[in-house]
């Protein structure tokens, strides 16, 4: 038996790469086309399951009709993942594949549905947006949970943060950033995870002085693009989940094993 493993899914999109964490793999859309190149590999499987947004049944009949198919084909299994599984429907699920015949002597992991894991850090706004790093730079690992354009008066802005808020403002909007930076200090304000200053524009001396006097400083970002344009390429970002980032791999380890 080869010294590798295999690792396929039961529709792309599973999810299977932020499980493999970089594990060199192939993608394929049929199951029988798997099966056959897994027996000529000689690799044991382990099949990933994508349970978002879907019906119970649906999953559980996915699984065993690809196990099934597997099974055929003389492929060893020895472990499925279902992944993005709702915390209230855990169980059940588990249940379901523990009653199944095909998935005996075999592990079930099931991964909790996380928004937080889909969210990009820092580092990953800053790679898109081709941006400058002018503070925070040990503290690029922060999740930009949601983003807000600050473009109104100060009174405006403040209810709509909320934690992990990114906040995208031009960059010579001096009363926004000294607010925003003052609520990683309030006990009664939600903390943001950052700030985007849009325009090519920085911060005045006197500014930029009191700014690095903050303590537990937040990555404040520059871009040339305006703030338009800026808040357009954030929206688009799609956050993967890499080697290096503990803070996703961490949550991803929180789903619970079952052996069967």
């Amino acid at each position: 038996m080869s010294n590798g493993l295999y690792i396929t899914a039961t529709e792309s999109g599973s999810g299977k790469s932020a499980i493999a964490l970089g594990v060199m793999e192939m993608l394929f859309r049929k199951v029988d086309i798997n099966a056959s190149i897994i027996k000529n590999l000689a690799c044991p499987v382990l099949l990933v399951a994508n349970a978002f947004q879907k019906p119970l049944e649906d999953v559980s009949r996915l699984i065993s009709l690809t196990l099934e198919s597997l099974v055929e084909k003389g492929c060893k299994i020895v472990g499925t993942i279902i992944n993005r599984v709702t915390a209230s429907t855990e169980d059940d699920i588990i249940h379901r594949m523990k009653a199944a015949s095909l998935v005996r002597n075999q592990l079930i992991y099931a991964i909790p549905d996380e928004a937080v894991l889909a969210k990009p850090t820092l580092s990953e706004v800053a790679k898109t947006l081709n941006a400058d790093i002018l503070c925070g730079h040990k503290q690029m690992y922060r999740h930009a949970r949601s983003f807000t354009v600050a473009a109104m008066q100060l009174r405006n802005l403040l209810p709509r943060i909320v934690h992990g808020t990114l906040i995208i403002t031009p960059g010579d909007r001096a009363d926004i950033i000294v607010a925003c930076l003052a609520t990683l200090s309030s006990t009664s304000m939600e903390k943001i995870s950052g700030i985007i200053l849009t325009g090519g524009l920085a911060p005045e001396k006197p500014i930029w002085d009191l700014i690095q006097g903050f303590s537990g400083m937040v990555p404040i970002l520059s871009v040339d693009t305006d703030t338009f344009q800026t808040t357009v390429q954030v929206e688009k970002i799609q956050s993967t989940i890499s080697p290096r980032d503990d803070r996703k791999i961490t949550r991803l380890a929180r789903g619970r094993t079952h052996p069967v």
